[in-house]
């Protein structure tokens, strides 16, 4: 049960009616919320007066102040000492600690005593000159209730910002070691018949001389005498096919080594002379399909696309191409959309693959793909917030797990992968319980599974696992674990792991920044440097998630009251986010008005008027610019939106129709979902007031 303390500081005698109004009022509001788990605890001054007087303790009396969520003092004709030492002591602690919130109410009367004015006079100046605090003046009850209930149900909207961060899924890792995957082909290469460069690349690799079988592949001679064949028989595809082999080869040589912008560069290029020559001369396709996985693998999402439009063209004209194959292919372009963030594109590429795949299942290995192409079109409905359909889909894959024991046992990694992300999603949805089971089973045929990556997956879910239990003593030892591990991976490659240690710091941040902020402090900015470094060696598409992790960062700072600081942060991850929507993709827009409106609200909260309102309304001008179908998916987030800038306007002084317009907007919405039944009371009350 989450307990919210309010203390109201005032004269006993004039203040008497709107005392027991306000009891009565908190009172009523725990009717509603007291079976969600919030109690509101209402104390006068005078409940604890006699107490402190019999004992003379006052420490003790400071303690019952200093505890308090919310403070609001009511003046009227005078102020009292007792008061005034109230309002000294919360002000004190809001200082040092940033609580309890300080409201301030004078009484709009004409009955002030002529000593109690020049008091009263100057505790205002005081409030206006230097301590910068603003007061309210009040006719009636209804307004200091109004403030009541925005501020104490605000609590609930803005600062619930302690997500789970379990974004860490093995959707890559389903499609990096998949039939087609670089190192099983590699092997297949070593096993095929070697051309005598290869044969001599090799010989220099066995003499653990890297750079010696660098240049040979890398030699210009080999290249010249293709381009002779090239431009004098065309038809001598055998030639091609091997000169592409061996190219391939040095590829995957450059893909193990430390990746950089040079590296990346040189693979990019040979990649593009060789995907020239496959097309040209109708020879090695798989390489087009390589070479938009390695984009893929790499970020380069568009440049991905434009690659497997080239090898669709080919299928499509191909009588040879099978189901299987168009499955594959498929699955890469739903893949590559993902990524793009294209997510109803990617969803119609999904489906078209699981359509051509599901008419193929009849060999172990063709079931294995199906099943990895299930799980990538989980995690994109995950991602689309299609919560139940996605945890449809690995139900049914469990149920289909149950029959296929043989299968399971002979690709165990399919099996942890795809139980492993079900529980990550079970958790999202708050079944913690079953989530645990699935997990645990994990844990056990990991223990014995020799892959590093796989183990700093499932260790960073365990550890948000035991977080969600309140197990932290448990959820510390799996993020060192997973922490290790995949520090130890990016020393070995630094480009293909960084991100997954990225969003480990980020997540280990989260779980320990109620215990060691400035630790945690620390690994947010570890998080964000690892993204930057990827992005300045490799691309700029790892901007969004640069973005994404600086507003953890930002909302952590918010919660525990550096807010200056968190608007900075804020404004940095909105300047990403605004150069990513040049692109033209509406996921883009969308995730910088969520920025808008977390900004919004902080600088309302500093006082900020002006920057509020200004965020407030890019958000609302966002989200009714997108289409129906768009503004549908993310009508929740927009009754938010309403919820929160109709309260502001209302605050201040805005028209009375547009604010009843807008609240009306968000009740409209929050009716008819049961989950946000205590939004649609608490909107129903406010227009209540405002008619």
């Amino acid at each position: 049960m989450k307990k919210i303390t309010i203390f109201l500081a005032s004269s006993v005698l004039e203040f008497r009616a709107e005392r027991k109004e306000l009891g009565d009022f908190i009172r009523s509001l725990n009717n509603i919320y007291i079976e969600k788990g919030i109690y509101y605890e209402f104390i006068v001054s005078e409940d604890v007066s006699n107490a402190v007087d019999k004992k003379r303790k006052q420490e003790q009396y400071n303690k019952i102040i200093e505890q308090c969520d919310y403070f609001y003092i009511l003046i009227g004709s005078t102020i009292g000492r007792y008061t005034m030492e109230e309002f000294k002591i919360a002000l004190r602690n809001f200082k040092l600690h940033g609580y309890p919130k300080i409201y301030t109410y004078f009484i709009n009367s004409e009955k002030i005593s002529i000593a109690g004015e020049a008091i009263v006079s100057d505790f205002k100046k005081e409030l206006e000159q230097n301590i910068g605090h603003y007061y309210n003046v009040y006719k009636n009850i209804d307004s200091i209730k109004l403030n009541l209930l925005v501020e104490l149900l605000r609590d609930s909207f803005v600062y619930n910002v302690e997500q789970d961060k379990s974004e860490l899924k093995s959707g890559d890792i389903l499609f990096k070691n998949n039939l087609y995957g670089i190192t099983d082909k590699h092997k297949k290469i070593m096993n095929d018949e070697l051309s005598f460069i290869e044969e001599k690349a090799i010989q220099e690799l066995e003499k653990e001389n890297v750079k010696g079988a660098l240049d040979i592949l890398r030699g210009s001679k080999r290249k010249n005498k293709i381009r002779n064949i090239i431009e004098s028989i065309e038809n001598e595809k055998k030639d091609i096919s091997q000169y592409i082999s061996e190219k391939y080869l040095l590829i995957s040589m450059l893909c193990n080594s430390e990746m950089d912008e040079n590296i990346m560069n040189e693979i990019i290029e040979i990649y593009n002379e060789l995907l020239t020559l496959s097309i040209k001369y109708s020879v090695s396709y798989n390489i087009i399909y390589e070479y938009a996985a390695f984009l893929f693998e790499y970020k380069h999402y568009q440049e991905g696309l434009r690659c497997l439009k080239e090898l669709l063209k080919i299928e499509e004209n191909s009588k040879s191409c099978n189901e299987y194959e168009k499955g594959i292919t498929w699955n890469l372009f739903g893949l590559l959309y993902w990524g793009d963030k294209q997510y109803y594109e990617s969803k119609k590429c999904y489906e078209k693959s699981l359509t051509y795949l599901k008419n193929t299942l009849n060999g172990n290995c063709k079931r294995i793909f199906y099943w990895y192409c299930y799980n990538n079109y989980a995690i994109l409905l995950d991602d689309m917030n299609l919560k139940k359909e996605a945890i449809e889909i690995y139900k049914k894959i469990c149920e289909e797990f149950e029959e296929e024991l043989i299968i399971i046992n002979q690709n165990k990694k399919i099996y942890i992968t795809i139980i492993h992300n079900y529980a990550c999603l079970l958790i999202e949805n708050n079944r913690i319980i079953e989530a645990k089971d699935l997990l645990e089973k994990v844990l056990m045929i990991i223990s014995t599974y020799d892959d590093k990556k796989l183990k700093v997956v499932v260790y960073n879910s365990i550890s948000i696992l035991y977080k969600n239990l309140k197990n932290k003593e448990k959820s510390l030892i799996y993020f060192q674990k997973a922490i290790q591990l995949c520090e130890e991976l990016c020393d070995s490659n630094f480009c293909l792991n960084a991100e997954d240690l990225s969003i480990i710091y980020n997540n280990y941040a989260m779980s320990i920044i109620d215990i060691d902020f400035d630790e945690a402090k620390i690994y947010f900015k570890k998080s964000v440097y690892l993204l930057e470094l990827l992005s300045y060696n490799l691309s700029d598409n790892y901007s969004e998630k640069i973005a994404r992790e600086l507003f953890n960062y930002a909302s952590s700072l918010q919660i525990y009251g550096e807010k200056e600081d968190a608007v900075d942060i804020y404004k940095r991850a909105l300047s990403i986010y605004l150069n990513l929507i040049k692109k033209g993709n509406d996921i883009y827009k969308i995730r910088y008005a969520e920025l808008c409106i977390w900004l919004a609200v902080l600088l309302e909260d500093l006082n900020d008027c002006f920057g509020a309102k200004e965020f407030y309304f890019k958000a609302y001008e966002i989200y009714n610019k997108l289409s129906y179908n768009k503004l549908k998916t993310y009508e929740i987030d927009y009754a938010i939106l309403c919820m929160k800038m109709g309260l502001f306007m209302y605050e201040k002084d805005a028209s009375l129709l547009a604010v009843k317009k807008i609240l009306n907007d968000a009740q409209r919405i929050f009716i008819n979902y049961s989950d946000y039944e205590e939004y649609s009371v608490f909107i129903k009350t406010i227009l209540k007031y405002i008619d």
